[in-house]
């Protein structure tokens, strides 16, 4: 399982594609890592969109693309998210390819414990923002923690 340093890691290698826009969206689309997806409607939407941004919480990333579109990714135990060059050609374990002008943002995960989520909207989606806050910002509060906890818990007899 990926720890939050190497989620950070990862969600910043994507930050080269930070103002563009992608073109062409190439998918793996009865990959496992869609199980959450509606793949037709992610390609639709992103297609012609602009990277406006990204973000981590937990061991979750959500990438922000103009068209109120946003874009979740888990990367499992064995996901990863690379640069590649313009003409670089898709391999097998290669699920989600946001092509670029300058770059390929390639979305690899071998073993597909990864997840890709998305979600129109003006609002980060629902499950984003159930997310409990980082435990070193400023959000992260006692009454955020009773929250969570409170959302979390299960009841015993």
């Amino acid at each position: 399982m990926p720890e939050l340093a190497e989620v950070e890691f990862f969600r910043k290698r994507w930050s080269a594609g930070h103002g563009g826009r992608v073109p062409t969206v190439l998918t793996h689309d009865r990959a496992r890592v869609f199980r959450d997806c509606e793949v037709t409607l992610l390609k639709k939407k992103l297609t012609g969109a602009r990277l406006l941004g990204s973000e981590t919480a937990a061991k979750q990333m959500l990438f922000r693309f103009s068209g109120n579109s946003w874009l979740g990714i888990h990367l499992g135990m064995s996901g990863e998210l690379r640069v590649e060059s313009p003409d670089y050609v898709p391999t097998r374990h290669d699920h989600l390819v946001l092509v670029q002008a300058k770059h390929r943002l390639v979305f690899n995960d071998p073993r597909m414990f990864g997840g890709v989520r998305f979600h129109i909207g003006s609002q980060p989606p629902a499950w984003w923002t159930r997310i409990a806050p980082a435990i070193l910002s400023e959000h992260f509060t006692l009454e955020a923690l009773a929250d969570f906890l409170r959302r979390r818990g299960r009841r015993r007899p």
